[in-house]
């Protein structure tokens, strides 16, 4: 079996900081493979827990190859936890939603996964967020 085939599944937990930062610091889903490995993104489930002071801004939760591209990236979505009261909301996203393209020019082998916010949210706003990611490593060499 190559290694290929394999599908994993991995969670990061992004902490009310590290949220409010999402705009100008993205978070490494996964990490990169040689130059030569593409991660083939399945599906990603998110949790929201929204704290105590909800953000109300449309600051745009991105999923791309390119930490706070976007022109280029895998999925966008506007109003990605930007829901006052909706605590514990849940997001399932598939590589097929709101695709805009990937690194023109260039290749996706060897680069990371990352989720960032293309605005910042709601100032002060409160809130955690789990994220498991499935994917596969492509070979393409």
């Amino acid at each position: 079996m190559k290694a290929e085939n394999l599908i994993v599944t991995q969670k990061v937990s992004i902490d009310n900081s590290t949220f409010l930062n999402l705009a100008t610091t993205g978070v490494k889903l996964v990490t990169e493979g040689s130059a030569t490995q593409v991660i083939v993104l399945l599906f990603i489930y998110m949790q929201y827990t929204e704290g105590a002071t909800p953000t109300t801004n449309s600051h745009g939760g991105t999923v791309g190859y390119d930490d706070g591209n976007s022109t280029y990236y895998l999925y966008s979505n506007k109003f990605l936890f930007t829901s006052p009261s909706y605590n514990g909301e849940s997001w399932v996203i598939t590589n097929q939603n709101n695709t805009k393209g990937v690194l023109p020019s260039t290749t996706a082998g060897g680069k990371a996964l990352y989720f960032y916010f293309t605005g910042a949210p709601t100032g002060g706003a409160t809130g955690t967020v789990d994220v498991w990611t499935t994917y596969k490593m492509m070979d393409i060499s």
